[in-house]
């Protein structure tokens, strides 16, 4: 059986901005794993209505979702707010939920592991985030300004999840790239080597093929390489050809026409 949130915990989650603030999480990390949870609900109904997941095993994918869910509602009317390390953790069991789901083709399920990988890595570069601020290592505002760029990538890559089904190799690119800046700079302030963006070791992360065609990929890359803007990802134009989409240093949202080698655009067919 699913359980919704308390009414309480959803009036503390709407009328109590300020409160959650004050305890240091993200308002929209808060948003994203509400969001979350009831994705994940109608995915298990989806599983259960097509035959690819029993009912027993229906309900205790739900009873997980539904104790996340009352956790959250639980700490919003106790508190006014999610502490960090309780978010994380909540978070990392919609994860455990997720990867549960069954009847996905393979290339599907090596996507959904990375996302939750990925989702992992956020959780534990916020932690790290949180740790360095609590020992003085790291300045207040420049705290809050990161914590804001980590739970903007966790409420894009629910939007992602929500909207196609998976989070597309660009993006979890993209937030690769948002981890490996913020671990360099944790460790500069931290004093440990601090050693620039090209002399950190290479780590090799498997996104999977996550449905787009190579040439968007590929395409993709050329453009980040060139324009490196925050939370880049591959979206669609009214013509349903592939833009390269992020946040550029003035803080717009910029788009630009990805092409293919011989300079045309990718487009869907129609």
């Amino acid at each position: 059986m699913r359980r919704a949130f308390p009414c309480l915990a959803l009036a503390s989650f709407l009328a109590l901005g300020a409160p959650i603030a004050a305890q240091g999480t993200p308002e929209p990390a808060v948003a994203a794993l509400h969001q979350r949870a009831t994705v994940l609900d109608r995915r298990i109904d989806a599983a259960l209505q097509s035959g690819r997941l029993s009912r027993s095993r229906a309900t205790t994918l739900h009873t997980a979702v539904g104790r996340v869910q009352t956790s959250a509602g639980n700490y919003e009317a106790r508190n006014g707010g999610i502490p960090a390390g309780e978010l994380n953790r909540l978070d990392r069991q919609l994860s455990n939920v997720e990867a549960a789901l069954p009847g996905m083709p393979s290339p599907q399920r090596i996507n959904l592991r990375a996302t939750a990988d990925m989702r992992s890595r956020l959780a534990a570069a916020d932690d790290r985030i949180v740790s360095a601020q609590q020992h003085g290592k790291l300045p207040a505002a420049r705290a809050a300004a990161l914590r804001r760029q980590i739970a903007a990538a966790r409420q894009d890559m629910t939007q992602s999840s929500r909207r196609r089904g998976f989070v597309s190799a660009a993006e979890l690119a993209s937030y690769d790239r948002l981890v490996v800046s913020i671990d360099a700079e944790l460790s500069a302030h931290a004093g440990d080597h601090p050693y620039g963006r090209d002399m950190l070791p290479a780590q090799e992360h498997s996104y999977g093929n996550d449905a787009l065609p190579s040439a968007e990929v590929t395409a993709f890359q050329k453009t980040d390489a060139r324009l490196r803007y925050r939370n880049a990802r591959i979206e669609r134009d009214a013509r349903g050809c592939a833009v390269y989409q992020g946040t550029a240093s003035d803080g717009r949202v910029r788009r630009e026409a990805l092409r293919n080698q011989a300079g045309r655009p990718i487009c869907s067919p129609r």
